[in-house]
């Protein structure tokens, strides 16, 4: 019997389409076990740090949309941007960084487009990378949400992630 293999960009779009929905058993499905998410984050975050990650972000931007655009993939690496987009109408807890939440405010939050990477095996996203960019990533939300004063409490403090 033939195994089913699905189009790496498909995989993607639905990746997407499951955090978006928080469908969380289907994120976790088509992550393998070693995935790693880095760029925008200190450190690289594992399978169940990423969901974790992206829990919390939809917790305080409940309606967060991911806009995945020009798609290209060749093999197993696909190439793509998105640009988030979503209102900060709950309490937002920076993941993984013991700063204090910052409350609701009703602010749209609409980061730059990122460029990002997907490397897929086996039919599963084992990387995720974002290019680092300036206004980008828990930064880019702090500094819309005018949370730069957290971003002074980080650096002095030096969080251990």
């Amino acid at each position: 019997m033939k195994k089913y293999e699905i189009n790496p960009a498909n995989l993607i779009a639905e990746l997407f389409a499951a955090i978006e929905s928080e469908k969380w058993d289907r994120v976790k499905r088509r992550l393998a076990d070693d995935f790693q998410f880095s760029g925008v984050v200190p450190y690289p975050l594992g399978k169940i740090d990423f969901i974790l990650f992206q829990r919390a972000l939809r917790l305080g931007i409940p309606e967060l949309r991911f806009n995945l655009h020009d798609v290209k993939y060749k093999g197993n690496v696909i190439n793509a941007k998105v640009k988030l987009v979503g209102v900060h109408n709950h309490d937002f807890v920076v993941p993984f960084s013991g700063l204090p939440s910052v409350p609701a405010s009703g602010k749209l939050v609409s980061l730059p487009v990122a460029e990002v990477k997907f490397i897929v095996r086996d039919g599963k996203i084992a990387k995720f990378e974002v290019k680092t960019f300036p206004g980008g990533g828990i930064e880019g939300i702090l500094q819309q949400l005018d949370a730069n004063k957290l971003l002074v409490y980080a650096d002095e403090e030096m969080i251990d992630y």
